[in-house]
């Protein structure tokens, strides 16, 4: 089973897929949301839960997650972005599951070819990999993508993942 996140403070995507060499296919999608209303630290905790009860039910043998980025445009954002990770890193960490944050570059190049895709190129991608009939939201769409780059990097490239992330002890 595989986990991808699409981090957010407002919503945090997220997919499970069944893979194997052979087969994949999608067990479960939605997003956790939190209230627009509520304090940073009850929006974090809120998302926590939610990450943990998605580890507990899904028993993922990896996760993944959109790398967070800042933009000189928008500094604050890219910080509550980063809090976020933080949150979901913790949970994977709590959970003993290794978990890979994957440039948004990456995962675009990967699924349609181009790096500078847009957000429905994104979401059309993942409907015809998938042969999903479907028209959920961009936050979904990126969990799936993030999941599918996961899938493709393969058994051997996500065991050096995982190698390189305890070896380096990243996010540890």
């Amino acid at each position: 089973m595989i986990l991808g996140l699409d981090p957010g403070l407002a919503y945090t995507g997220f997919a499970v897929l069944r893979s194997s060499d052979h087969d994949l296919s999608l067990v479960r999608m939605g997003a956790i949301r939190t209230s627009s209303r509520a304090r940073l630290p009850q929006r974090l905790h809120v998302l926590y839960v939610g990450i943990c009860r998605l580890f507990e039910e899904s028993r993922p043998d990896m996760a993944g997650m959109e790398d967070v980025f800042s933009s000189a445009r928008y500094p604050k954002a890219g910080l509550t972005l980063a809090q976020v990770a933080g949150v979901i890193l913790l949970a994977a960490e709590m959970h003993k599951v290794p978990i890979v944050e994957i440039p948004a570059r990456e995962i675009r190049s990967s699924l349609v070819g181009y790096g500078n895709a847009k957000k429905e190129q994104i979401r059309e991608a993942v409907k015809r990999v998938l042969r999903l009939d479907w028209t959920g939201s961009y936050h979904e769409a990126d969990a799936l993508a993030v999941a599918l780059v996961l899938h493709y990097r393969g058994p051997l490239r996500l065991r050096d993942d995982i190698l390189s992330l305890r070896t380096a002890k990243i996010h540890k």
